[in-house]
């Protein structure tokens, strides 16, 4: 009787940590990572309270300089590049509802054990193509999905939305030769720390073959 109540309790806690790994494995799955890149997208395009309370840690913290650089509309703030945009998962929902729903889909999907990283595409007045990356962690027992997003960093081309907005003005008008004109790269290599202007022509020179590699 002992040596049965013995082989029940084992295979009663063999089931229970089976069930708990199945949860909150060290590894996401493919489909856990889509599931991932799904919520933060539904997030986006049909916001609800209950969705990111679902699908966000408490700790829940979104960084993004192309969105800091459309709040300040091209000036030096008032939002501070390098900074969260939202530094909370409350903060979040206070924000994240009010803005207009952002239609993008999915064009790339990657992932670690741990991190997701999607590339989207959303069309506008022009073309507008992002990436983001999700960093995420095991959620609760019994919690709606199994792993929440923790830390959200997301870039895009946000020329389009300064555009659209009146901020910027392109000048569209441009000659044929001018607009072909090829662009300073030793200016370029001079500000990513080439050094001095004769560094910088031997640093457009090897961007040069490095892209043609």
């Amino acid at each position: 009787m002992r040596s049965q109540l013995y082989s029940l309790a084992t295979v009663a806690l063999f089931t229970a940590l089976s069930f708990a790994s199945n949860k909150t494995s060290f590894c996401m799955t493919r489909a856990d990572a889509q599931q991932v890149a799904d919520n933060y997208q539904n997030l986006q395009t049909q916001f609800s309270d209950a969705l990111a309370t679902a699908s966000l840690s408490n700790n829940f913290t979104s960084y993004s300089d192309s969105i800091a650089v459309l709040i300040n509309g091209g000036c030096n703030g008032p939002a501070i590049l390098g900074d969260a945009i939202f530094g909370s998962r409350d903060e979040f929902l206070a924000g994240q509802g009010s803005q207009p729903s952002l239609p993008f889909y999915q064009i790339g999907l990657w992932h670690t054990c741990n991190q997701v990283v999607v590339r989207w595409r959303f069309v506008s007045l022009q073309m507008i193509t992002g990436i983001m990356a999700l960093e995420t962690v095991p959620a609760p027992f019994n919690a709606t999905f199994p792993w929440l997003i923790e830390t959200a960093h997301s870039e895009f081309n946000s020329m389009p939305w300064l555009i659209s907005l009146g901020v910027f003005t392109p000048d569209c008008n441009e000659t044929a030769a001018s607009s072909r004109k090829r662009r300073d790269l030793p200016m370029i290599g001079h500000i990513m720390g080439a050094g001095e202007p004769s560094e910088a022509v031997d640093f457009q020179k090897s961007a040069g073959r490095s892209l043609n590699d």
